[in-house]
């Protein structure tokens, strides 16, 4: 190497201040003695032209930038000085062979800083590799062996507490099991296995008090319709017997219109044969009689004639009418006797019941038979609107 003889930036180890040294001699990177300009030190070294090394180690621990610097300290000092060098050379013609000799002298020595640095960060990053897996492999060994007893000892520190959360649950699965016993749902209650023994009491004699209330609720509901089906099956009876006294009574008319029907036809027949017997005898006597006669007996006979069809449809008329008045006062008895009934059943019962009952007493009323085609029909219309009129009773019932 040639020696180079200029100033010299130093670096004061004692204070890390700068100042001029005395000129350095060919070793770069050599300790030298110097002054500092801060604090007059001695013991200063020469300070790398560029701080770009300093930078790429600043977030380093010292020890480990220290050995990087021990490392690429002296290859960036040579490296900058071949580059001085090399900036120096100039070659302009064929004649210089001195300079174009050193110009390969200069690239093979910045060839071989270059290859030693490329050499020192493989040696240096798989070391550092190494120390990472040395790292992680240690750290691992301790962690295996204290995790275990942070458990254990984790475990340890919260008995009091996994011994009162047991408590807890067992006295909240006690307490809802208690609120099932009584009937009460117990999601309606929070936090039951942390509630005070004060609230606890309060909550469950309320819970026994509505268990009560809907004791006392449905044996009151259960003699409510025992009373009901009594008064039903009082209701019935009544409109059996009721049945039963109106058949007879049908019975009856139906009997005495028989008799009185074969009596007018007994009189009927009487007149009828009382005529033709008279027919007879005027038959006779017209037979005895002249021509003249006959006329006269044609004149009687239409007259009889007529006289019998007159009879005969004021009697089926008077039938008609009889057995119409018969059938309405019919209808209106059994009417009235079914709405005595009602109101009678109806008294006995809350609202609802009573509107309830009349519905059922207007599904039993009776609906006169007809034979008609036209009273069929009318029979239909009339029982659809009792079931209309029965359903509208039972919806405003529901909705008192």
């Amino acid at each position: 190497m040639m020696a180079m003889a200029n100033e010299q930036r130093v670096e004061c180890k004692e204070c890390g201040g700068s100042g001029r040294g005395p000129e350095q001699s060919e070793g770069a990177g050599d300790v030298v003695q110097g002054k500092c300009d801060r604090c007059d030190g001695r013991g200063l070294e020469p300070a790398p032209k560029s701080d770009a090394l300093a930078k790429v180690a600043s977030g380093l621990e010292p020890e480990s930038a220290k050995t990087l610097r021990a490392t690429f300290d002296t290859l960036f000092a040579q490296a900058e000085e071949w580059t001085a060098r090399a900036n120096d050379i100039k070659v302009t013609s064929i004649d210089q062979k001195r300079e174009m000799k050193l110009a390969r002298e200069s690239r093979l020595a910045l060839r071989d800083i270059r290859v030693k640095a490329e050499h020192a960060r493989k040696r240096l990053k798989e070391d550092s590799v190494r120390q990472g897996r040395a790292i992680d492999g240690m750290a691992n060994i301790i962690k295996a062996l204290i995790e275990p007893i942070e458990e254990v000892l984790l475990e340890k520190e919260q008995f009091a507490e996994r011994f009162e959360a047991k408590r807890k649950e067992e006295l909240r699965a006690a307490r809802e099991e208690a609120l099932r016993a009584l009937g009460t749902d117990p999601r309606a209650y929070a936090n039951l296995g942390e509630t005070d023994e004060e609230t606890w009491a309060i909550t469950l004699q309320t819970a026994k008090d509505a268990r009560d209330a809907r004791v006392r609720a449905e044996k009151e509901a259960e003699e409510v319709r025992v009373e009901a089906e009594r008064i039903a099956a009082t209701k019935r009876e009544e409109l059996r017997k009721q049945k039963a006294k109106e058949e007879a009574e049908r019975a009856e008319r139906e009997k005495a219109t028989a008799e009185e029907n074969a009596r007018l036809k007994k009189e009927r027949d009487e007149l009828e044969a009382q005529r033709a017997r008279e027919r007879e005898a005027a038959r006779v006597d017209a037979e005895r009689q002249a021509a003249v006669e006959k006329t006269k007996r044609d004149a009687i006979a239409e007259e009889a004639r007529k006289e019998r069809a007159d009879k005969e449809r004021v009697e089926r008329e008077l039938a008609a009418e009889k057995a119409k008045a018969d059938a309405a006062a019919k209808a209106e008895e059994e009417r009235k006797h079914a709405l005595e009934l009602e109101a009678r059943a109806a008294a006995l019962a809350p609202d609802k019941e009573k509107l309830s009952a009349f519905a059922t007493a207007l599904r039993g009323l009776p609906v006169p038979e007809l034979a008609s085609p036209a009273g069929v029909e009318a029979r239909a219309k009339l029982l659809e609107q009792i079931e209309k009129f029965a359903r509208w009773v039972d919806k405003t019932g529901a909705s008192l």
